[in-house]
């Protein structure tokens, strides 16, 4: 495992705006494919995304260090901002947090699982990763299942706008719209991009994107499916929609009573509104037939969220400590071959059981040799079984 090297740096320790003076990924993976293919380094995978550099490399058989061989720009980068390097476990155990997302800035986040297999899957289709890190990788993601799985962490909204689409999401399925909601989203920034995927996700919706300038609107059609509306034809005309998410930033609120009233008697039904705009574009007073989620409440089930999330990112640490110790068997174990250890007893076992027979049950009919031919054969499995089933718990314990 101390083949096994981390270089990188992170939301921790420097600023997300000081990761964007980086080079790109894929400048930075050429350079990489050259390396090994001087044979500098065995094998890597760059993990970079908007809160973390990391670059996890296998040295060469007769090297200890990799820092001079890292790309000179990226060498650069790491010695002027802060940065770490970890090797061998300590390196396989941060990789398997990460992907459980124990790491990440927002704790239970589910984006960084799909970054981590992304990177890896780009690796192997550069020819650039190892057998080593193909283990790495592969356990990190098994075991960020099995944190989201037995833990729940992952399974509870960590944003306003998560929460607010399925806060959004249950009052239209109470109402018996989990199909056909007609849902307009006014806005085309961070949130409402956020909002539109997991609305299409959770029901059948009809949306409807509003802005300013209609070439946004087109584009999030084109993107997520439904139709468009200039803002100006909205806030005169209305629309009949069943729901309304609204994330934009203005100097008044947009939504005012005499808007939201024009909605509801074009729909003739109930009408909910997620406002997640700071400060808050809706002066409509809420209502029986009038509900308005803002972020305030949306805010309190975040911090409430977040409680539950570091009982469950708790739970999570032993997992990630075992899947950290199990990594570092299955390498050893292929390092030192334990299959062909395996079947080398085997065959010893047979021969002796061959000579064994030659000598003292000679006498014997073929279909009693054969007895015990199988009979001592599957003596020897059990033992082998035993012997490497000790060894491996022997070398979990010198890993951990």
């Amino acid at each position: 495992m101390n083949r096994l090297h981390l270089f990188g740096t992170n939301h921790k320790i420097v600023p997300p705006k000081e990761l964007g003076l980086l080079p790109p990924a894929r400048d930075i993976e050429r350079e990489l494919a050259n390396l090994k293919a001087e044979g500098l380094i065995a094998g890597s995978v760059l993990l970079s995304t908007c809160n973390r550099f990391e670059l996890y490399l296998e040295a060469p058989a007769d090297q200890d260090t990799l820092l001079p061989y890292l790309p000179p720009e990226i060498r650069q980068r790491l010695e002027e901002i802060k940065s770490f390097h970890l090797q061998g476990m300590e390196a396989a155990r941060h990789l398997i947090r990460v992907a459980g997302s124990l790491e990440s800035m927002v704790l239970g986040e589910n984006q960084i699982l799909a970054q981590v297999k992304q990177a890896w899957q780009r690796a192997q289709e550069g020819k650039l990763t190892t057998t080593m890190l193909d283990e790495a990788f592969r356990q990190a993601l098994q075991g960020a299942k099995e944190i989201r799985n037995c833990t729940g962490l992952g399974t509870r909204p960590v944003s306003v706008a998560s929460i607010g689409v399925r806060e959004l999401t249950e009052h239209l399925r109470n109402r018996g719209l989990e199909k056909g909601a007609r849902i307009a989203l006014i806005g085309a920034g961070e949130m409402i991009r956020k909002a539109a995927p997991a609305l299409v996700t959770a029901l059948e919706p009809q949306l409807t994107f509003i802005n300013r300038d209609p070439n946004k609107a087109a584009a999030l059609c084109d993107q997520y499916g439904g139709g468009s509306l200039p803002l100006r034809s909205f806030l005169e005309e209305g629309a009949e929609l069943d729901a309304i998410i609204i994330a934009v930033r203005c100097e008044f609120p947009l939504l005012d009573q005499e808007i939201v009233d024009q909605v509801r008697r074009r729909t003739g039904a109930p009408l909910a509104i997620v406002d997640l705009s700071v400060p808050g574009m809706v002066s409509a007073a809420p209502e029986a037939e009038l509900e308005i989620l803002d972020m305030d409440h949306l805010k309190a089930q975040s911090e409430a969220n977040e409680g539950e999330r570091r009982v469950a990112a708790a739970k999570a640490e032993p997992i990630a400590e075992r899947h950290s110790a199990l990594l570092a068997q299955r390498v050893q174990e292929k390092r030192l071959d334990l299959g062909s250890v395996r079947n080398h007893h085997l065959d010893l076992a047979e021969q002796q059981i061959d000579a064994m027979i030659r000598k003292d049950f000679a006498h014997l009919n073929e279909a009693d040799q054969d007895k015990i031919r199988l009979l001592v054969r599957s003596l020897a499995k059990s033992h082998a079984h035993l012997h490497l089933k000790d060894l491996r718990h022997q070398l979990v314990g010198v890993a951990s």
